[in-house]
């Protein structure tokens, strides 16, 4: 999974390098113990090169797991993180995240899609 990542990592780096980008994922249901820590380390070692050039690993989990899958992660990585579920997104959509409402109980998102017009 790690190798994936990182493959894909260098579709979305602009003439700077990297950019801010979050990983979205479609998640599994019902994952055990031992395949949520599978995956956080291979995500972890997936967004490392974003990590080292500064950017918060941001992951966005359509299946209701990102609370465990978050936790998971935290104890691979120094710094903060961002996990996200009930998200759908899909190759090249955009994401805004909001400032936390409701007591910091809420954090609102956008989710974009770029529609082009066929000429």
């Amino acid at each position: 999974m790690s190798t994936a990542i990182r493959d894909k990592l260098c579709w979305y780096a602009d003439q700077g390098g990297l950019v801010q980008l979050a990983l979205a994922l479609r998640g599994e249901q019902n994952p055990s113990y031992a395949r949520i820590q599978a995956l956080a380390r291979g995500i972890v070692d997936g967004l490392e090169p974003l990590c080292r050039a500064g950017f918060v690993p941001i992951v966005a989990v359509e299946a209701d797991q990102a609370k465990v899958l978050g936790q998971a992660m935290a104890a691979l990585v120094s710094g903060p993180l961002l996990c996200l579920d009930g998200v759908g997104m899909d190759n090249g959509d955009y994401i805004d995240i909001g400032a936390p409402v409701a007591g910091g109980s809420v954090l609102p998102i956008v989710i974009k899609t770029l529609a082009f017009h066929k000429s």
